[in-house]
């Protein structure tokens, strides 16, 4: 196996493990979704073309991760089921009080968003058809990696999947095209740094105000 049939095994694992658990389907914390993506950055990583794309995946990954991680212990938990079922109960994380709290999570979820622009222009999608796959697949999983824990997730197999199921989609649309439409203006330029740093001190931001909900 050559180092980029490697690579892309790992994208590709990691994507579908974070899949799993978002979609419900693996029942377990969110800590599987942040090790997925981190397998995914690692099969980047392998065949990043130099320095600057290693630095923006890693960036890129650290917020990701921290913006999953404040997004749902905004409920004080970490357990897929349990971010679920409260946003099931009490509404999206995105709009549920105090004020401070619900403008902390729309400045980690913005922040994750730009986090997802700064992953895809640090190696933008080649033209190979595999290479297309598996980079609109991976996007897709950092989407709704975002939208789950910030717009009340639904499990497979929900009674109430339907109306659920179509909020998480929109959701998930909205953060997978914004990220891609940060990627298409920030690539090879200086302000894709801009976007890591903004992203950086975003997430930090919007995890101390979610803080303040425990």
């Amino acid at each position: 196996m050559n180092r980029s049939d490697l690579a892309t095994g790992l994208r590709v694992t990691g994507a579908i493990a974070a899949l799993l658990l978002l979609t419900g389907v693996l029942q377990s914390s969110m800590w599987i979704v942040m090790a997925g993506l981190s397998l995914a950055a690692l099969g980047r990583a392998m065949v990043a073309p130099d320095r600057r794309s290693l630095i923006l995946i890693g960036v890129s990954l650290v917020v990701l991760c921290a913006a999953i991680a404040a997004l749902s212990l905004r409920w004080n938990t970490l357990d897929a089921a349990s971010v679920r079922g409260t946003q099931a109960v009490l509404g999206p994380t995105l709009l549920v009080g105090p004020t401070i709290v619900a403008a902390g999570a729309w400045v980690a979820a913005i922040s994750a968003t730009l986090a997802i622009g700064v992953w895809v222009a640090a190696q933008p999608i080649g033209a190979e058809i595999r290479e297309r796959g598996v980079s609109l697949g991976e996007l897709f999983v950092l989407a709704l990696a975002v939208a789950v824990p910030a717009w009340g997730p639904v499990a497979a197999g929900d009674p109430d999947m339907g109306i659920g199921l179509l909020g998480v989609l929109v959701a998930t649309a909205i953060v997978g095209v914004a990220g891609f439409g940060i990627a298409t203006f920030v690539a090879g330029k200086k302000l894709v740094w801009l976007s890591a740093g903004a992203a950086t001190a975003g997430v930090v931001a919007g995890a101390v105000m979610l803080s303040s909900a425990g």
